[in-house]
């Protein structure tokens, strides 16, 4: 394993540790966060750009602009749950529940 991938995993093993350390409902505050880091760090936002032109050509800019900001924290709470899935799968009913919206 390189050193970069060793440094990767790390973090990634940090990242996960401090997530499961907070709330249910902060660490999904803090997916969404990590989101909105990787969309301001630009990790794959021309395709996800040229995807919502395609999915949505009868949108505006500007909508298909705020769609992109909500599917990149949606991305970060879902790496959130995955940190999680153990504890998750365990939960007493009507502990963890599902919204959807839109």
């Amino acid at each position: 394993m390189s050193i970069a991938h060793a440094l990767e995993a790390a973090l990634v093993a940090g990242l996960g540790a401090g997530v499961r350390a907070l709330p249910w409902r902060a660490s999904l505050g803090m997916g969404a966060v990590l989101g909105d880091m990787a969309r301001a760090l630009g990790l794959r936002r021309r395709v996800a750009e040229e995807n919502l032109v395609r999915a949505f050509p009868d949108k505006t800019g500007a909508e298909r602009a705020a769609i992109l900001v909500e599917h990149y924290r949606e991305l970060g709470r879902v790496t959130v749950e995955y940190s999680r899935l153990s504890e998750l799968v365990r939960a007493k009913p009507g502990e963890v529940v599902a919204v959807g919206e839109g």
